[in-house]
């Protein structure tokens, strides 16, 4: 082992971090971290700086409590940029982490942030299903691009196919002027603010592979 780390992200909102309870194996060290959208980040790292060791492939480095503060709803947490290093630090071995679902209610809050323009109005949606498409708001100078699951507005969020897996905000999207005209059949140049939405990009991880010893 010459190098790890994890960054295990929750919703401050819901979960708090218990504070003195994270029991570590040596030489790990940790920060936690709060994330411009009201979640924070619990960083696990170790850096081996004298050859590196012999770890099990199983060996636990660490836990620590997290207590739950919301009333309802469902959260999730999850692991991100997690990585096992090999010896030179320019590459890394298969690894895997699980996330972990927390449900109280099947009652989710989703709530609308709308970045500059008037306030729309919370709503509350089971899990599993889609969210009412709201009025849309409405900001002197702008028009409204779309709503968008994350705070960077790059994943747009598609209110006839996707579906709550949590208590979720919503962000707005907006650029300057008016918005493009589109004809009554849908068929013109222009885009509509209501129905257009940015092509979506995911990636995922390669299936990890078990190792019952690691030698770095």
């Amino acid at each position: 082992m010459y190098g790890m780390q994890n960054e295990i992200r929750y919703d401050s909102n819901f979960f708090e971090l218990v504070e003195g309870s994270a029991l570590l194996s040596n030489g790990i060290s940790t920060t936690d971290i709060g994330l411009r959208d009201n979640y924070r980040e619990f960083y696990m790292n170790f850096v081996s700086l004298s050859g590196g060791e012999e770890w099990n492939a199983l060996r636990l480095v660490g836990s620590f409590k997290l207590k739950v503060i919301a009333t309802s709803g469902v959260s999730r947490i999850t692991n991100q940029d997690y990585l096992v290093s090999t010896k030179d630090g320019t590459d890394e071995y298969k690894a895997s982490c699980q996330d972990v679902t927390i449900i109280i209610s099947t009652d989710c809050t989703v709530t609308f942030e709308p970045n500059g323009g008037t306030a729309v109005p919370s709503q509350t949606v089971r899990y599993g299903e889609t969210v009412e498409r709201p009025d849309n708001p409405t900001r002197e100078g702008y028009h409204l691009v779309g709503w968008y699951s994350d705070i960077d507005l790059q994943n747009p969020w598609d209110f006839d196919t996707d579906t709550v897996q949590g208590n979720v905000t919503l962000y707005a999207r907006w650029e300057k002027g008016d918005a493009p005209e589109t004809d009554a059949d849908g068929t013109g140049s222009g885009l509509c603010s209501s129905c257009c939405w940015a092509e979506r990009r995911f990636t995922s991880r390669p299936a990890a592979t078990a190792r019952s010893r690691i030698r770095r």
